[in-house]
């Protein structure tokens, strides 16, 4: 198990030097670098949103997001981040799925977050 491991830490540090000598980012590269800008934390270490995120969530009006079966939870972050989530003012996303169509499982798609926002949605 040691080797495996090795080996995934091998390939990880190869696959960033390689982006990084050819100026590449890929899709997972470019959700992180969307989540640090939109999130800071406060003094107590929470995560808030940054300036850059509050003036997002003044701009957008409204925020449709189709197949939300298929959203990870750096994704879920970063919509409600830039959204407004009823915290601030009147909530403005408008959600789109059907869970027994996830099929991004393997870009950690996690259908129970949009099982969780369905069974609040009431509430």
């Amino acid at each position: 198990m040691e080797e495996i491991i090795d080996i995934a830490i091998d390939f990880c540090r190869a696959y960033t030097a390689e982006k990084k000598e050819k100026h590449m980012l890929d899709f997972g590269d470019l959700e992180h670098i969307a989540y640090k800008t939109l999130a800071a934390t406060d003094e107590n270490g929470n995560v808030v949103k940054s300036n850059v995120a509050k003036r997002y969530s003044e701009y957008f009006e409204e925020i449709y997001i189709d197949e939300y079966q298929d959203t990870s939870e750096i994704q879920e972050a970063i919509l409600t981040l830039v959204s407004r989530n009823g915290t601030e003012k009147k909530a403005n996303t408008f959600r789109v799925g059907d869970v027994k169509q996830s099929i991004y499982g393997f870009r950690q798609a996690r259908p129970d977050i949009f099982i969780d926002k369905y069974t609040k949605y009431g509430a």
